[in-house]
């Protein structure tokens, strides 16, 4: 019992360790939730620890004879409720967000490498104590019966192992073979809502911090006020980044949209960056006390705000347009109104439109300099020959997108933007597999990277990999014994037959 629930605490542990710019969203899912603002996550890997400890401590002093640490009851108790808790919330966090479950495979895959070494020698270990008990087998009692089924159980276990992760690279497809391979080109930076980990999301602040940083590109929100006016927001309601609550309260529910800008203009944006922290980039010292001072008046901004800054600093600028709800004034004309405000903005070259059906041709006909994109389905992504046919020249989509997929767009000449990447190794994988730009709200932790991490070349990771391969199986062959031929006898000697006086 003890074995099973330090396995599942480390694997909670894990996870969340190395997802932990996930820990904002979550907490906001579980405050929603139960209705109380607390670091949910901290309590539970927390919880995790300690547990681990403890069942370390059992399974540790439990071999010396030591101390038990309390009775098997409560360790049957306290693993029953942990499975519990541990099925249940990766139940429902597959279930709010399945690119999750692709995510642990992406884990995985990349952090191996530091496993598939010592986890050779320890296989080579076990399976020499098989081939141990098989020798006392007939069928396999001679030396060449005992090599064959070696190197049989070798391969079923080391082949699967040797393939190699996805950390390990060599030379782009459509360049000349060199030696070392080289990388592909470090995926360009698009700051998911402006620079959001060091500033209040979808404001000018944010923006013109992710232009400081140095990004190529920002992503944003857009929305129509009830009078028309275009501004930026993520959520449908105000609640979670405004103080709406306060200022008009019996509106707080409302959607965004239902409001006319100069209300939207009365509300405070950056406040509850502040107050909540939620990266902990202020209480990290990340934020200065200056630009914390003006958060906590930032206002929400309209397009033409940010638009201004795409302008002055030349980025790129991709966006979700979120129409209004029917019934909404201008819930036929927002599409329209959104094109041709963006049009006027003069950066064409530099929009990344989303669009498809109607929409589509209507991009194309008012402003054919825009660069079109799709987004689409990781796991049904379309041909690079469909899309090209279509005006499509990058596509959009989560970062679970395959590998496979990703470098099937690179040689067919379509770029790919994936979202949002916020942990190091992540970026690792996707500049690894050929991604174009990634979205992501951790700008200032990529932007001087200057190559993935645990990053090999292909053929270095195969020749360590043949080299220990090699001394794993002078473990599995390391003085086995020849089977015993002699028969048991059933006689008893004369010495130890009772003597009779």
């Amino acid at each position: 019992m003890s074995l099973i629930l330090l396995i599942h605490t480390l694997v909670f542990i894990l996870f969340w360790l190395t997802n932990s710019l996930f820990y904002s969203a979550v907490n906001d899912y579980l405050t929603g939730m139960l209705g109380s603002r607390l670091d949910y996550i901290s309590i539970c890997l927390v919880i995790s620890a300690i547990l681990a400890i403890w069942s370390a401590a059992r399974l540790y002093f439990r071999r010396r004879q030591g101390p038990k640490f309390g009775p098997e009851w409560l360790a049957a108790v306290l693993m029953g409720l942990y499975l519990l808790y541990f099925y249940g919330s990766f139940a429902l966090l597959f279930s709010q967000d399945p690119s999750q479950i692709s995510r642990l495979g992406n884990l995985f895959q990349f952090y191996r490498m530091i496993f598939d070494f010592p986890a050779l020698f320890v296989l080579a270990w076990y399976l020499r104590k098989w081939l141990l008990h098989l020798t006392a087998h007939p069928i396999i009692s001679n030396r060449i019966s005992r090599s064959i089924v070696g190197l049989i159980l070798a391969l079923a276990v080391f082949t699967p192992v040797y393939l190699p992760p996805e950390n390990t690279f060599k030379s782009p497809p459509g360049t000349e073979p060199v030696n070392p391979p080289q990388l592909f080109p470090k995926p360009k930076l698009v700051a998911h809502r402006g620079a959001s980990m060091l500033a209040p999301e979808n404001t000018l602040a944010s923006a013109e911090q992710a232009a400081g940083l140095g990004v190529y590109g920002l992503e944003g929100d857009i929305r129509i006020s009830q009078d028309g006016v275009l501004f930026l927001m993520h959520d449908d309601t105000l609640q979670r980044t405004t103080n709406v609550a306060d200022v008009f309260p019996a509106r707080q529910n409302d959607n965004a949209s239902n409001f006319t800008f100069s209300e939207l203009r009365q509300l405070n944006a950056g406040q509850w960056f502040v107050s909540q922290d939620p990266y902990g980039s202020i209480a990290g010292g990340l934020v200065g006390a200056a630009d914390a001072a003006r958060y906590k008046t930032e206002p929400i901004p309209s397009l033409a705000d940010i638009l201004k800054v795409v302008k002055d600093k030349k980025l790129v600028f991709i966006f979700d347009l979120v129409p209004p709800p029917q019934g909404h004034p201008y819930y036929d004309r927002f599409f329209d109104l959104s094109l041709q405000q963006i049009k006027d903005a003069g950066i064409d070259s530099q929009i990344w439109f989303l669009a498809d059906g109607t929409e589509l041709e209507k991009v194309k006909a008012a402003a054919p300099e825009m660069k079109l994109v799709a987004a689409v389905d990781p796991a049904k992504s379309p041909i690079p020959e469909t899309l090209k046919a279509q005006g499509y020249t990058l596509v959009n989509s989560e970062f679970s997108m395959p590998p496979a997929s990703i470098l099937d767009y690179y040689q067919g000449g379509v770029s790919v933007n994936l979202w949002t990447v916020d942990e190091p190794w992540q970026f690792s994988r996707l500049w690894l597999t050929g991604a174009t730009s990634i979205t992501t709200n951790n700008s200032q932790a990529f932007i001087s990277m200057q190559a993935p991490l645990f990053a090999i070349p292909n053929t270095t990771y195969r020749y360590i990999w043949g080299t220990l391969s090699l001394l794993a199986l002078g473990i599995l062959f390391y003085k086995i014994p020849p089977a015993s031929t002699e028969k048991p006898s059933n006689s008893i000697k004369d010495a130890d037959k009772p003597k009779f006086v």
